[in-house]
């Protein structure tokens, strides 16, 4: 993209020098050719006009995307640092949660199983 710039501005250029040499010459001609010499500088002055339109264009273009690449880039960082807020709360939550299942277990479930060694139908015989 940039060659491409490159070379238009260069072509740009070499016309100029171009028409400035043959304008500032001092090459006395007729009127008809000062005319056709000014009707192709002309002509160059509208198409080199128009290559810098398309040109500002694309450049501003170009902006916006990364404008919007930026937005995009601090948008998926405030998403990922909520994220990690959560996948920390839920982890510390579910940890919890086991310690309170294991504590319910300690404390109900191991004397009733205890109990239910000692008295049910699985007991040693004496």
């Amino acid at each position: 993209m940039r060659a491409r710039t490159n070379a238009v501005l260069m072509a740009g250029v070499a016309v100029v020098l171009v028409v400035g040499l043959f304008g500032c010459g001092g090459r006395g001609g007729d009127a008809a050719d000062t005319a056709a010499r000014r009707e192709l500088a002309e002509l160059d002055r509208a198409r080199l006009s128009r290559q810098l339109d398309v040109l500002e264009v694309r450049l501003v273009d170009g902006r916006a995307r990364v404008a919007a690449w930026g937005d995009l880039r601090m948008r998926h960082e405030q998403v990922v640092q909520v994220a990690c807020t959560n996948a920390a709360w839920h982890t510390a939550d579910m940890a919890r949660a086991l310690e309170d299942e294991r504590a319910y277990a300690r404390a109900v479930m191991a004397p009733r199983l205890a109990s239910a060694s000692t008295t049910g139908r699985h007991a040693a015989a004496p």
